[in-house]
């Protein structure tokens, strides 16, 4: 077995070929980031022309004192293979540390339990994947719940695609008659270009604001759309105006529509990326005063038809929060995909490699003071702001 850092070149022609193939790790993704500040590198472990694990890395400075590098959804290959992972493991370390890099981050998107659609573990299969990591110095972070701005989630709703089946088939009745209700509306899906990429980015801007959540400025968007080409769907559901006005003068909207001055009124918006044999549902957004005419349902029905149309077996609604307490605060979010049928996932978690202990406890320290500063930050910015 051999260790070697790859070319760009070499790593497109076999970044589809494992069985975790997935959007993160690709070229296309090592180039987004590079608009975000990260560099990056390509690595893999061979054994005589098999590649047994391949990676993305990305690494960034923080400050002048430390350097990272993070793996994003963990490195391409067989987990079970514990013998080469433990090899591409000190391989790593000692790539990592040639580079000035304190730790390694990784987050596998590796499954730790089956679950069904209301969130009952029907099997844990990822406890074996997390028991070998940690013995090889991996600190993992734990079974977390909930979202956080720093790391991709841990919790996930899927839908699984057959295409001998009708795919709304076991849609629960509220989310039927949100869609029957979207359908009696005058709305049109479009894609996102030059000319309407305003639009996608105001429902964005606002939706960010009301949930307090990270949005990326324009030009992210539109980089994703340019380097992930054929592989991304960035769409806006409008509003007929002229048709709303002429076929519901009795609706409650009427003059909230009435007073706009858009021919076509942007109601949602959504990012989506098509890789291996998923659909990915990314980004998303609403405007808050018209969401009683369903435009996220709309929305969702009209990407779920795309996939199967692509022949794609499984449609990744994005992140839940993992709590299915029915008092927890972020339960919309989960109750809405959930209508869909499908079923939830938990990936196995967060983990850090260490290489350099005392710069990488430094950070450890100064990071947690930082998260509490910016919850603190949040909790007066909810107080004193209400967005619409």
């Amino acid at each position: 077995m051999y260790f070697y850092e790859m070319s760009e070149r070499e790593f497109t022609a076999i970044q589809e070929t494992f069985a975790n193939s997935n959007y993160y790790q690709t070229t296309f993704w090592a180039k987004i980031k590079e608009f975000t500040g990260w560099h990056h590198s390509y690595v893999g472990l061979k054994d005589g022309n098999n590649f047994l694990f391949a990676a993305v890395i990305l690494w960034k400075n923080i400050g002048n004192v430390l350097k990272f590098c993070y793996i994003p959804r963990g490195f391409l290959g067989n987990y079970h293979n514990i013998d080469a992972l433990h090899i591409f493991t000190n391989y790593l370390k000692k790539y990592a540390l040639s580079k000035g890099a304190s730790f390694i981050k990784i987050d596998p998107l590796l499954d730790y339990s089956k679950r069904d659609r209301y969130g009952n573990i029907l099997e844990i299969v990822g406890k074996l994947t997390v028991d070998e990591l940690k013995k090889m110095g991996y600190r993992h972070y734990g079974f977390t719940t909930g979202f956080s701005h720093e790391i991709q989630n841990r919790w996930s709703y899927y839908l699984r695609i057959c295409q001998d089946s009708d795919i709304f088939i076991n849609v629960d009745n509220r989310c039927k008659r949100s869609i029957k209700k979207a359908d009696n509306y005058p709305l049109i899906i479009e894609d996102v270009d030059d000319d309407n990429i305003s639009d996608f980015k105001n429902i964005m801007e606002r939706t960010s604001a009301r949930h307090n959540s990270l949005d990326r400025i324009l030009d992210y968007y539109k980089n994703l759309k340019n380097i992930f080409g054929n592989h991304a769907y960035l769409k806006v559901i409008y509003l007929d105006k002229e048709r709303f006005l002429k076929e519901f003068k009795k609706h409650h909207l009427y003059d909230l529509v009435k007073s706009k001055r858009e021919k076509k009124i942007p109601l949602s918006a959504g990012v989506f990326i098509k890789y291996a044999k998923y659909m990915h549902y990314i980004y998303g957004g609403n405007e808050k005063k018209f969401m009683s005419l369903m435009g996220s349902y709309f929305l969702q029905r009209e990407m779920l038809l795309k996939a199967k149309e692509e022949k794609l077996q499984i449609y990744d609604f994005g992140g839940i929060s993992g709590n299915f307490s029915k008092t927890n605060p972020s339960d919309g979010v989960y109750e809405f995909k959930k209508g869909f049928g499908g079923y939830v996932t938990e990936y196995i978690g967060e983990f850090d490699l260490v290489v350099k202990p005392i710069p990488y406890n430094l950070y450890k320290v100064s990071f947690d003071i930082y998260k509490i500063y910016k919850r603190l930050l949040a909790k007066i910015k909810n107080r004193f702001t209400k967005y619409e």
